[in-house]
């Protein structure tokens, strides 16, 4: 991204949360009390025009569900380990999502540990001021950016117990990433994890992310670059494990982003093929290949 800017398709993910707000109780992937408080004004002015959520829901069917989709597999993954006694969850790319205000609703006990370009997070700490005394003592920020930063120290440093169990985060940052930012983050992850705490993020296919690709994706592709963001890192489902083996994990679950929402709310995503959401789960320390 853009050095000394937030980032934009931060932005357009928090209007899609708005956008999934407008519709019934019943009929949304995820239920979001809190994303007005990080909207512009034109952006819940515009996520409230009329019959717009139904008209995009119709239309563009992966424009507005997407986004909630990835949020709630996250959310599920989160909501699993804390069941079993986990209370540290870092979010990687956090962005404008509001994970932590939603985790620390239902799990107060709870500490989130956010982390973020500081571009980015500045803005997310500004708009967020009317959440603050609600949340302020059950989320620290931690300022990265993940092509340049080891977050490792810095996490510490804000009181991340690597050895007690965790769950990290990372939803809607890889593909924007170089292949060795990807490996780096994942290595550096490895190194803060008990061996039964897991990672879950969302991957696209390489031909989603490479040009000459898709070709509904590629005016998607050339104006991400644009602000900065340009597509980067693609995976197939089938080439996941191979991949994250030698960094000291192993595929605990692949769900695909169809699947995901016919199972959340009986809609078809229309997601192209490979369009995925991963939890993979920290291994034993000798099968790392340490990089980082």
């Amino acid at each position: 991204m853009i050095a000394d800017r937030s980032s934009r398709t931060a932005e357009g993910a928090l209007f899609i949360r708005m956008l999934q707000q407008q519709l019934p109780v019943g009929e949304r992937i995820l239920n979001d009390p809190w994303v007005a408080h990080l909207a512009l004004f034109g952006q819940r002015w515009g996520a409230r025009i009329p019959f717009l959520a139904r008209y995009l829901l119709k239309k563009y069917p992966r424009m507005v569900e997407y986004v909630p989709t990835r949020d709630r597999f996250g959310d599920e993954i989160v909501d699993d380990k804390i069941r079993t006694g986990t209370r540290q969850v870092v979010v990687l790319g956090a962005g404008l999502d509001t994970i932590s205000y939603r985790v620390l609703q239902r799990h107060p006990e709870c500490l989130l540990y956010e982390v973020d370009h500081p571009a980015t997070q500045a803005v997310k700490q500004r708009r967020a001021r009317s959440l603050a005394t609600r949340f302020e003592n059950g989320i620290r920020y931690v300022a990265a950016d993940f092509e340049i930063d080891d977050f490792r120290d810095k996490l510490t440093e804000s009181g991340f117990q690597s050895d007690q169990p965790s769950v990290f985060i990372w939803m809607g940052v890889i593909y924007y990433l170089s292949d060795e930012a990807v490996r780096q983050t994942l290595t550096r992850a490895r190194d803060l994890m008990t061996a039964d705490s897991p990672l879950a993020f969302d991957f696209w296919p390489p031909s989603l992310t490479e040009a000459g690709g898709d070709p509904a994706f590629e005016a998607r592709r050339k104006s991400y670059a644009k602000v900065g963001e340009r597509l980067q890192f693609g995976i197939n489902p089938n080439d996941l494990a191979a991949f994250v083996k030698p960094l000291g994990y192993d595929v605990a679950r692949i769900e695909s982003m169809n699947s995901l929402c016919q199972r959340y709310v009986q809609r078809d995503l229309q997601s192209p093929e490979g369009m995925s959401a991963a939890a993979i789960v920290a291994a034993p320390c000798q099968t790392a290949n340490p990089s980082g």
